[in-house]
């Protein structure tokens, strides 16, 4: 699975430590995961993979990309992505 994050352009300010966090669904085994960043963290007891991003400028994007095996391929998983980060004014 891959997902892609992207501060707006329209932001004034820069954004500040995020951290995007990817929920893995219960048959799925996070442990094995192969991550195109490797300073992604697997997470046994939360079941989740986080990634902690120092700074994203306004207009810039980040992509994420984490392989798993799917031991059940008739039903595709769904991967809930949560991300927060530190900003002083509204944004979006």
């Amino acid at each position: 699975m891959g997902f892609k994050i992207r501060a707006n352009p329209s932001n004034e300010q820069t954004l500040k430590n995020l951290v995007v966090l990817l929920a893995v669904p219960p048959d799925i085994n996070g442990e094995d995961c192969r991550m195109s960043r490797k300073e992604g963290k697997w997470d046994e007891l939360k079941r989740t993979i986080s990634w902690v991003v120092p700074e994203l400028e306004k207009g810039k994007a980040l992509e994420f990309q984490a392989q798993f095996l799917n031991d059940t391929p008739e039903r595709t998983p769904k991967f809930p992505v949560l991300v927060r980060c530190d900003y002083d004014q509204l944004f979006s």
